[in-house]
């Protein structure tokens, strides 16, 4: 949830960081920390098991495609 939520990026990154959604679907959102923000999308969530985002801002110093995936442990 943490990882996968928009909204909790915050709890991830600080207090410097703020998201703004932008639109539900598809999931795209804009984020603002260290004085530098982009816009990300979430292409594909399937809860508790993988996140996939992409960059579409190339001017926020990170550009690219994040496919996390989540493992259960004991």
């Amino acid at each position: 949830e943490l990882v996968a939520n928009p909204a909790r990026q915050k709890d991830w990154y600080g207090e410097g960081c703020q998201v703004e959604i932008l639109s539900q679907d598809p999931l795209r959102y804009r984020i603002s920390m260290d004085g530098v923000s982009g816009e990300m999308e979430t292409t594909l969530a399937v809860p508790g098991q993988r996140v996939v985002t992409k960059s579409l801002s190339h001017d926020m110093g990170i550009s690219g495609v994040w496919d996390t995936r989540f493992l259960a442990t004991p």
